[in-house]
């Protein structure tokens, strides 16, 4: 794209300029002598990789995606690598995603500004800005580099997308600019470049299936010797563990015995830890002000540790978390002396999903989960009745939400008689008067669900991605949840939980002592009279 030319200065300057021609043509020189950056502390420091930030470099491929820990200075490290693209090479149009307005101003403030400001005034008369705001740099060669929240452009040549997971979950109108907008605008096959770097946010989304994806194909490509192509993505992974300032002095901290059964745990993995890691991690985690179940999310020691926890703002976040240290997320068999029922949520242009459900005394295992899009009744119900499983064949065994009343499109069908033509035994689950009402039924009933993790894997992962809406003007979450690719799993979910608090099961009212709902409206006085349990349930 062309040679950067040292333009005449003339002066006192001739003689720094011609010592300085050498080291000018050499990046790496560059990038460790030229920058600076303002550094953790707030204080103006010296841009010089770090180990990890060079191994980066390094291996970059063109099209990176990055899962880290954090405090590893990929940010600093893209960001500062743009800016010596731009000032050295003409023509190119950079541009940086941030999660936030606020990260936006902060990363170009403290990664971009400052080091052009610290420049000395020789070197920016070669190359001088002929625009310079907030977020915006743009130089005489005519690149430029602009640091906002989105980024549209005929072309783009260097692109770098900075906390993608969290842009995800917070923003999913934004990350689905990003995806259609952005990302398109860098046409690797001519030299353009995207970096997207980012913690974890849990198992769903674009970020995971990126990673995911990438993952994949770095493997492949490693084991065969074959190179990624240009549409490709490399992964690279940068934990905790890798960072040398991770270790402090273990003098006076008492690491848990839950946490050494952890650190023996790392050890087939080969990671071996010393005593100053182990004690910085134990304080990470347990300390003051310590991340505690955040740490898988924030500071993992492996890849599939990063995905383990749920998005920030998950409805059921806390839920799902004491079910895994309970131990009620594993293997969960399915039992042939039991009957099998299913908590459905039904879709036509959006997914409908099973929860695969057996009764055992007082905890409810769910032993398999299904979700389709863009199907129609007959199709589902072949998915749901092959799979091996005795229903109860007896009774209601299909819970259903109110929607199923509705018509289906095109047809002008009831959904229920659909279904229920097909020999689906169907019962309509109480409608909860509120959203909050629903999520608190779902709530209450978490203590007594045993998932297996493989079987219900998909649908584990998206109860984790469902979450609140932010709300970025009120700076919090909204009481309702986002309506995404993951609801579907909670609302079937929540089918179940409206069904056990209200109505009867298998004829019993077994998430009641007394009866409840509709048998409640004919009931006068405080006894409660002989009943059929059928008389009163859909």
């Amino acid at each position: 794209m062309g040679k950067f030319k040292y333009g005449k200065v003339g002066g006192k300057n001739d003689k720094l300029l011609s010592r300085a021609k050498r080291c000018l043509s050499d990046k790496a020189w560059r990038m460790n002598h030229l920058y600076t950056i303002v550094d953790e502390g707030g204080l103006k420091v010296p841009y010089e990789r770090r180990p990890i930030q060079k191994k980066f470099a390094e291996s970059r491929h063109g099209l990176d995606v990055v899962l880290k820990s954090r405090q590893h200075g990929m940010t600093s490290e893209a960001c500062i690598d743009l800016l010596d693209d731009a000032f050295f090479t003409p023509d190119l149009q950079c541009g940086v995603i941030a999660h936030t307005k606020l990260d936006a101003q902060k990363i170009f403030s403290t990664k971009i500004a400052v080091s052009y400001n610290e420049w000395p005034e020789a070197l920016r008369r070669l190359n001088p800005a002929l625009a310079f705001d907030k977020g915006h740099i743009e130089f005489a060669n005519g690149s430029s580099v602009q640091v906002a929240v989105s980024f549209r452009s005929d072309t783009c040549h260097r692109l770098v997308i900075t906390e993608l997971g969290k842009t995800c979950a917070k923003y999913p109108q934004r990350a689905e600019e990003i995806k259609t907008g952005s990302i398109p605008a860098v046409h690797p096959q001519l030299g353009g470049t995207i970096l997207v770097e980012s913690t974890a946010e849990g198992s769903y989304g674009d970020f995971y299936e990126l990673c995911q994806r990438a993952r994949v194909d770095t493997q492949e490509s490693e084991k065969s010797g074959i190179p990624l192509g240009p549409m490709q993505y490399r992964f690279h992974f940068f934990p905790w563990w890798q960072d040398k300032k991770n270790a402090i002095d273990p003098l006076g901290i008492s690491i848990s015995s839950e946490l050494n059964e952890y650190f023996d745990s790392l050890v087939p993995k080969g990671i071996e830890l010393d005593v100053y890691q182990k004690a910085w991690y134990s304080m990470r985690k347990d300390g003051p002000n310590g991340l505690g179940k955040l740490m898988f999310r924030e500071e993992p020691s492996t890849v599939d540790e990063c995905f383990q926890s749920s998005v920030e703002g998950a409805v059921y976040g806390e839920e799902l978390e004491r079910a895994r240290s309970e131990g009620r997320i594993g293997r969960v068999p399915y039992n042939e002396s039991l009957p099998v029922y299913i908590a459905c949520d039904i879709g036509y242009g959006d997914a409908t999903v099973a929860w695969f459900i057996q009764f055992v005394k007082d905890e409810i295992h769910v032993i398999d989960y299904y979700e389709m899009v863009g199907r129609g009744a007959a199709y589902h119900v072949g998915q749901i009745t092959n799979r091996g499983y005795v229903y109860a064949r007896d009774h209601k065994w299909c819970f259903m939400p109110h929607d199923i009343k509705q018509h289906e499109k095109g047809s002008g069908t009831v959904l229920k008689d659909l279904w229920v033509d097909l020999g689906v035994k169907i019962h309509v689950a109480e409608r909860p008067q509120a959203k909050p009402d629903g999520i608190a039924a779902v709530r209450a009933l978490f203590p007594q669900l045993h998932f297996d993790s493989v079987k219900c894997d998909v649908g584990l992962k998206k109860l984790a991605y469902y979450r609140f809406d932010w709300d970025d003007d009120l700076a919090k979450y909204s009481d309702s949840p986002v309506h995404d690719g993951s609801s579907h799993a909670a609302d079937g979910l929540q089918t179940l939980a409206m069904v056990y608090k209200y109505d009867a099961i298998g004829g019993k009212y077994l998430g009641n002592s007394s009866v409840l709902a509709k048998w409640h409206e004919h009931v006068s006085g405080d006894k409660v009279p002989e009943y059929d349990p059928y008389e009163f349930v859909e």
